[in-house]
């Protein structure tokens, strides 16, 4: 029986090569999406799971003030670690972790270069998260101050081999750590990736009690987290001094390290992280992938019912069963699912390199030893096999044979047959428009977030990171450079708006305020010359004057910071901060910009003047022409202040624009999932309108006889299929203008949705569904009616 089964897929494929081609063709494609779609997500759900205890491990977080409101961060003050132990039994292990919120030099001999992966540790930190040390000794390697733990990637970088014990590092040209142990290199499904991990205690004792640390600890099986939460939610009025109070919300609680990377927002955590909802999207789109390449396997199985009727018709009367027959349609479905899979797996094979790269992530597909994987794939066999063929199995199977036989009955069940088709044939469209319309949103959305006005200038301006020692040589720095052709003006900064992280959050006084009050702002320290470099919008007073004495204390507000602090008249108001105990009067107002990305309002932000000591980069304006010549000659005049730090820079713009990481992410996944669900939904339709054009050969030549136009047999050819796309439409569109404008919600600047967009996808439905067909019609239009009219 199977062989019959296998002889009769084999014979109907070499017969209807066409039809068979396009069904295996959008079967694998469907598969590889799928899989590949499901090694991503996979991949999303594994991050912190290697961890030896993972289980057991939480990560504590606090909302924290930023700008007026509070924000869920993961840094908390120093004395948290010592509550933890002190007032929650369930605590079974802490460690804390500092991190260098900016890239620092590291150098062996003459090997010198920045690295951004540097933490400090407390000394269980390796045997806390199971760390596997290649060499040195992982109970007390951290235990001396100054002692640091490497990992193999740096090891062979700085020193050219992993037997490094004993060897040490300058750090920031002031520091020499010995190194101590190699560490595996951390893992890329991981929050908190690591290069180099340096013991705490090398930090002066008076710093690792003012400083905010990240704080995880280990709970024991047995415990209640949400006891845990309401226990720490308490801990605050009595253990914490009131220099923390205007801070923190102080609603701590415990977060599973599994669910750090779906902390989308967080500030201040290690790196971006990503969403739940992507997960969420991405299956469902691999689903809707899938299903569509089955309903095309489905569509032309029930289209070409009307060529193999005659065959079921024989086999019943020979004797075969309903049963026997949905095996056979079954068995066809899943001889070709297998063919497919088959096909897939090569392919994947083949696009895996580029796969990665696609998505910035090292995957494998190693089907036999990924267990998930291959239960996935066995499972996903099983569904495409039975899915597709199970309307033609259990309901054309069922036709009686005397109906089937019986000359001229030969449509009389086809209405039913048609209308599914139908149906089906929208449903296919209705999920490509949906993701054309999608693609369109997104990439209006980020275009018109990189190219808004944020109220400064973005554009040819360069960020140059400075090292203490270069801090204090920064004015020569500036006279080496400033009269070169290609630089406008130089300035110095804390920071740049896009970089919250090294943002400094001061407490904010004013003299006009509540004498009781305390508020804390995000402030940008910078020179005189910040203002003008950034080009920001100067509403009211003046900019910052060298020439002025009290500039040397002065602030600039931007308009929301003037509400925040209600400030009627802003100019000459004093202002103290919370920052070695600051005063300086307000001398300008600017338009409101963003301190970071389009998601959310322009708050309130401070420019300051500050001390040399806190100016920790260069920022410098280019005129457009001769970029490449002018960073050489900036990198000459840095080699002639100092061999000792090496020259790094970025693009400002560079800088801002990867707030707009996901959105780009997004964009490219989206554009490249509609062009796949559209090759998938015109195959189909490339095969149904092949038929239709095929079944109606004598009625296309009786109307050329009669004087039909090629235009208008055209239109008649393909004037039910545009019809059932303008339904899809209209079922589809409303649907994602609502999904549209809910994901728009999460922008504070954003599109606005008209029916340009809409008409646009409607319009490049039909222009896709025409010009993949285009060929095929114009040729069953243009046949020789002699021949066509001769046609059996």
């Amino acid at each position: 029986m199977l062989q019959n089964y296998i002889l009769t897929t084999l014979r109907n494929f070499r017969k209807y090569k066409i039809y068979s081609s396009i069904n295996i063709i959008g079967l694998v494609i469907g598969i590889t999406c799928s899989i590949l779609i499901f090694l991503f997500i996979q991949n999303e759900l594994s991050y912190d799971k290697f961890y030896p205890e993972h289980e057991k491990i939480y990560r504590l977080v606090d909302n924290l003030r930023f700008e007026d409101n509070f924000k869920p961060s993961p840094i908390l003050p120093s004395p948290w670690s010592s509550v933890l132990k002190e007032e929650i039994p369930e605590v079974e292990e802490v460690v804390r972790i500092d991190r260098a919120w900016t890239k620092r030099v590291l150098s062996s001999g003459e090997k010198k270069f920045f690295e951004d992966k540097f933490v400090w540790v407390d000394k269980n930190m390796i045997s806390f998260f199971g760390y596997n040390l290649i060499k040195g000794n992982p109970d007390k390697a951290l235990d001396a101050p100054f002692s640091i733990v490497i990992s193999e990637e740096k090891a062979l970088k700085y020193f050219g081999s992993v037997d490094v014990i004993g060897e040490r590092l300058l750090f920031d040209n002031q520091d020499y750590y010995n190194i101590t142990g190699v560490v595996e290199n951390s893992q890329l499904n991981t929050h908190f990736r690591y290069d180099f991990i340096a013991s705490l205690n090398s930090h002066e004792e008076s710093r690792i009690n003012s400083t905010w640390l990240y704080n995880y600890v280990k709970i024991s099986e047995q415990a209640d987290i949400n006891q845990l939460n309401q226990k720490t939610a308490s801990l605050f009025d009595n253990k914490f001094p009131d220099k923390y109070r205007n801070s923190q919300e102080f609603k701590a609680r415990f977060q599973h390290i599994s669910d750090i990377h779906f902390a989308s927002e967080m500030i201040y955590d290690f790196e971006s992280n990503s969403s739940k909802d992507s997960v969420y999207l991405y299956s469902t789109i691999a689903a809707l992938i899938l299903i569509i390449a089955c309903i095309n396997f489905m569509n032309l199985v029930t289209a070409r019912f009307t060529v193999r009727q005659r065959e079921i018709g024989m086999r019943k009367v020979l004797g075969a069963g309903k049963k026997q027959l949905i095996f056979q349609f079954l068995g066809e479905s899943f001889i070709y699912t297998l063919f497919s899979l088959i096909i897939s797996v090569i392919l994947i094979e083949v696009l895996m390199p580029y796969y990665n790269n696609f998505i910035g992530r090292p995957l494998a597909f190693n089907l036999f030893d990924n267990t998930a994987l291959l239960l996935f794939v066995i499972a996903l066999t099983f569904f495409v096999g039975f899915f597709s063929g199970s309307y033609p199995s259990f309901v054309l199977s069922r036709h009686k044979p005397n109906q089937i036989l019986k000359s001229g009955n030969s449509n009389k069940n086809k209405g039913g047959s048609i209308n599914i088709r139908r149906t089906l044939v929208v449903f296919q469209f209705a999920v490509s428009i949906f993701l054309i319309f999608s693609t369109m949103i997104v990439y209006e959305q980020l275009s018109y977030m990189k190219n808004s006005d944020l109220g400064f200038s973005k554009e040819q301006i360069v960020s140059i990171p400075l090292r203490p020692e270069m801090r204090e040589k920064r004015n020569v720095l500036r006279s080496n450079l400033i009269n070169t052709a290609g630089i406008e003006d130089i300035a110095f900064s804390s920071s740049l708006p896009g970089q919250i992280d090294i943002t400094y959050l001061l407490q904010v006084k004013t003299e006009f305020g509540d004498e009781n009050s305390n508020n804390l702002l995000p402030v940008i320290l910078c020179d005189p010359s910040f203002v003008n470099v950034l080009d920001f919008n100067l509403v009211d007073g003046r900019p910052f004057d060298p020439e002025i004495v009290s500039d040397s204390s002065a602030m600039i507000l931007n308009e929301s910071a003037v509400k925040f602090l209600k400030l009627d008249n802003p100019l000459g108001k004093e202002i103290e901060f919370g920052f070695n105990n600051r005063k300086g009067k307000v001398v300008g107002v600017v338009k409101d910009f963003n301190l970071t990305s389009l998601h959310d309002n322009a708050g309130p932000v401070i420019l300051h003047t500050a001390p040399d000591a806190y100016l920790s980069r260069m920022v410098v304006k280019l005129n457009a022409e001769n970029i490449k010549e002018t960073m050489q000659q900036i990198e000459a005049g840095w080699s002639n202040v100092t061999t000792e730090f090496p020259f790094e820079f970025n693009f400002f713009d560079e800088i801002f624009d990867k707030q707009y990481k996901d959105e780009e992410e997004s964009e490219k996944r989206f554009f490249v999932f509609t062009i796949v669900a559209i090759i998938i939904s015109c195959l189909g339709l490339l095969g149904l309108i092949s038929f239709s054009a095929e079944q109606k050969t004598k009625e296309i030549g009786i109307r050329k006889v009669l004087g039909a136009t090629l235009s208008s047999i055209v239109v008649f050819i393909l004037s039910e299929f545009f019809k059932l796309i303008i339904i899809a439409n209209l079922i589809t569109l409303p649907l994602a203008y609502y999904l549209a404008n809910e994901w728009l919600q999460s922008f504070a600047y954003r599109i606005s949705l008209g029916p340009e967009a809409f008409l646009a996808a409607a319009f490049l439905s039909l222009l896709i569904a025409l010009a993949s067909v285009s060929f095929l019609t114009i040729k069953a239009a243009s046949a020789n009616p002699i021949k066509s009219i001769k046609y059996e």
